[in-house]
């Protein structure tokens, strides 16, 4: 990629179509990662609807990374108003820019005064270290790893 191109659009997702999620789908499938899925699996069965976030990184309607929150599904945590991080995917070929700092800044601003935590279930050993690095703490639940305080509600 030239040095001269332009930054990509952080840009929410209204409809799955607005953009090309197929060359982030192959990467996610070739990583073995599952997460793309996960993000439009989340977005498809909400249906869009308030309780779902959904963000793209767009370049030419071509999304380079993505990022999705959802209310927090386990019953016992819902409780807490607090948001789950579904997951944040970066494709390899536009990792080590910023991208998923990006994304991850705009989840943290859509939780604020929102919700009172944020949780994350982190599937690796660098998810983990991410989620530490912000903030987040492990916590010893069956539905999340982390959790991190991010408003007042």
């Amino acid at each position: 990629m030239s040095s001269s191109a332009p930054r990509p659009l952080l840009l929410p997702v209204r409809r799955r179509d607005d953009f090309d999620w197929s060359e982030l789908e192959r990467a996610d499938l070739s990583e073995g990662t599952g997460l793309v899925a996960k993000l439009l699996a989340e977005f498809a069965d909400e249906g869009g609807q308030e309780g779902v976030w959904l963000w793209a990184l767009v370049r030419a309607k071509r999304v380079l990374a993505a990022a999705g929150v959802r209310r927090e599904p386990c019953r016992d945590l819902s409780l807490f108003h607090a948001a789950r991080i579904v997951g944040i995917y970066v494709h390899p070929d536009h990792r080590e820019r910023g991208y998923g700092e990006r994304l991850f800044a705009r989840i943290l601003r859509h939780a604020q005064g929102r919700f009172r935590r944020l949780t994350a279930r982190a599937g690796s050993e660098t998810a983990a270290g991410f989620l530490e690095h912000h903030g987040f703490v492990p916590l010893d639940h069956p539905c999340v790893s982390h959790f991190r305080l991010v408003g007042k509600r």
